[in-house]
């Protein structure tokens, strides 16, 4: 019988399913992509404001928060607790933009 320890030390490879040439690939097509977003943001970096209500400190364009906003004041908000689960979170995060300044801030 093989001891434990030798059998965990050969299934340490995170992707052991992997070949290692694929998984080459895949990280630096992950690392194209970071590289393609951080560029994007760059060059967007005025159209871009922090969001200090939504989870996370999002990073939003300004055009999405003036959408939000106008949606928020077409929804029926009266009662965010009605619907499924997922429906209350799109609320209660509609809810807050209603009454947001922030893009009256960022404009500032």
């Amino acid at each position: 019988m093989k001891h434990v320890s030798s059998i965990v030390a050969k299934t340490t490879d995170p992707y052991p399913s992997v070949p290692s040439t694929a998984r080459i690939e895949k990280e630096r097509a992950m690392r194209d992509l970071q590289g393609q977003i951080n560029e994007w943001i760059t060059r967007n970096r005025q159209n871009l404001i922090r969001c200090p209500y939504q989870p996370g400190n999002l990073l939003i364009t300004k055009w999405s928060c003036r959408r939000r906003r106008l949606k928020a004041q077409k929804e029926d908000l009266a009662n965010v607790m009605s619907g499924d689960v997922m429906d209350y979170v799109h609320r209660q995060g509609l809810s807050i933009c209603l009454t947001c300044d922030a893009l009256k801030k960022a404009a500032a």
